[in-house]
């Protein structure tokens, strides 16, 4: 009976590694009724809440990167239709040919030219004005080369009745225009190699610039299925374990 009874067999059974054991064993016990009481979702939720951004400031992070992509986008579309019809008022001073205003040098339509000439500078005007909003380093470069040829181009300009003011904008005087050398002032606007053949091509720049910046802009902004990018550090993801 002592063989079997015996001290050594219970002394055996409460060794370390069974006590380790069965302390392990406890401890399972008691994470498992913490589980089932709730005790264990509190903790993990209290934690996740105190490690989470405020889910008010997270949401304001997030409207505000929204209302500055819409506004980068707005003055990036702007500058971008602006510079387009800046490029097509240009197209009707350039062309060369039998369609060109410029066609008859013995006769030239003074009031068309006029006409066609003032829709230009109002174009480039435009676009020189919504350039002022935007941020971007590659289109404000694309503008500030458009800008510096007119700067170059002033004295020219001035001869014909066009003056270029400190805001890099122009002016036409209808009466000196029409009274300046013709051929002057086809040599400024007419064909692909003139003044406003070089505008336009700045104008291009500007506008392709703008477009692959909006890209750029709404790829920071969405993800490849158009979701809004979000924090997922706010805890939310386990909510729904709990």
């Amino acid at each position: 009976m002592a063989g079997i009874y015996g001290f050594s067999n219970y002394s055996s059974m409460f060794s370390a590694g069974r006590m380790s054991g069965m302390s392990s064993f406890y401890s399972n016990l008691s994470e498992y009724g913490s589980i089932r009481t709730g005790a264990y979702s509190k903790a993990l939720k209290a934690y996740y809440k105190k490690v989470a951004p405020n889910k008010t400031t997270q949401t304001q992070q997030t409207t505000n990167l929204k209302d500055k992509g819409n506004v980068a986008n707005v003055a990036l579309s702007t500058v971008k239709s602006e510079a387009n019809e800046l490029v097509d008022s240009a197209k009707k001073l350039t062309t060369t040919g039998k369609g060109s205003l410029f066609a008859d040098k013995n006769q030239y339509d003074k009031d068309a030219i006029y006409k066609a000439v003032s829709s230009f500078i109002d174009e480039y005007n435009d676009t020189v004005g919504a350039m002022g909003s935007v941020s971007n380093t590659s289109v404000k470069n694309a503008g500030n080369r458009m800008t510096r040829m007119t700067g170059i181009m002033s004295n020219s300009l001035s001869k014909i009745g066009i003056t270029v003011g400190s805001d890099s904008k122009m002016s036409i005087d209808e009466e000196k225009f029409k009274n300046a050398d013709m051929s002057r002032v086809k040599s400024l606007f007419n064909g692909n190699g003139s003044f406003a053949g070089s505008i336009s091509s700045s104008a291009s720049r500007i506008a392709f610039q703008a477009s692959n910046q909006m890209s750029q802009v709404n790829g920071s902004l969405y993800g490849n299925n158009g979701s809004l990018y979000n924090n997922y550090n706010s805890g939310s993801l386990y909510d729904g374990f709990f």
